[in-house]
């Protein structure tokens, strides 16, 4: 197995696109009030930065990389969603589509953790958390958005539960000391 710092050496220089596309975005900080093609692309490029990372690593229809695919579904919907929140101010429903395409992206990573080691205390643990977080939102949510907040929160939590499921015990209490 490779250590931590091992795979940081390995694939953070491949993730300086991401992080310059990220700096260019929050440097930039375009006008949420005038949304145009541009600020979606600038808004999109660290994802579509991590698509091409997902790409470079090498991509197939073989069962070897389903992994890899989901998680690029992932990301290519993120951007989608990212898309669609630029326009959130010009009409409401811009905003229900990206929560869709984010509530799309978040199955498909779910999907790609997969649910072994199963770790149902960590589950547990984050799940007090997303409550927690829902507790704190609900009175501000009315109609439809009560519903549709508690099923993002929801989904939410099955990702970073399955996510953190997979970290390695050592690789865990790294980024918990970190």
């Amino acid at each position: 197995m490779n250590s931590p710092v091992a795979v940081l050496k390995s694939v953070g220089p491949k993730l300086v696109p991401f992080f310059k596309t990220t700096c260019i975005y929050y440097i930039l900080w375009l006008d949420a009030d005038k949304p145009t093609l541009f600020s979606a692309l600038i808004k999109c490029l660290p994802v579509l930065s991590l698509c091409v990372f997902v790409l470079l690593h090498g991509m197939s229809l073989s069962d070897m990389h389903t992994y890899a695919r989901r998680i690029l579904g992932g990301l290519v919907f993120s951007a989608l969603g990212d898309a669609f929140l630029i326009w959130q101010h010009i009409d409401g429903i811009y905003f229900i589509y990206g929560m869709v395409m984010f509530a799309i992206a978040h199955v498909l990573y779910i999907v790609s953790f997969g649910f072994r080691p199963l770790r149902l205390p960590v589950g547990a643990a984050l799940f007090g958390v997303a409550a927690g977080m829902y507790a704190v939102l609900y009175p501000g949510l009315h109609g439809v958005y009560s519903v549709l907040v508690g099923v993002y929160v929801l989904l939410l939590w099955l990702m970073l539960w399955r996510g953190m499921a997979r970290l390695q015990v050592r690789t865990f209490a790294l980024i918990i000391i970190v």
